[in-house]
């Protein structure tokens, strides 16, 4: 069963590291990055070069699942 939160989630983003290293995608028209910083990944998604939400999380999948959400909801999809 397909919820309404797996229906509003972008499929197949692709990550990839930019000058900095630092993995990045594009959704729903914020730019969203991970940085590695020792054992955690903090994770951005920006707005016309505005942070709009930020945090923190203990793996890449995490991060990637975290900065998605964030980026729907700023959307408006949440």
């Amino acid at each position: 069963m397909i919820t309404s939160t797996e229906r509003r989630r972008p499929r197949n983003l692709v990550w990839l590291p930019n000058r900095a290293n630092l993995l990045t995608t594009m959704c729903r028209g914020a730019v969203l990055t991970i940085e590695q910083r020792g054992n955690q990944f903090a994770w951005t998604a920006e707005v016309g070069g505005h942070k709009v939400s930020e945090g923190v999380s203990s793996s890449v999948d995490h991060a990637q699942t975290a900065a998605v959400d964030a980026a729907v909801d700023v959307a408006g999809g949440g």
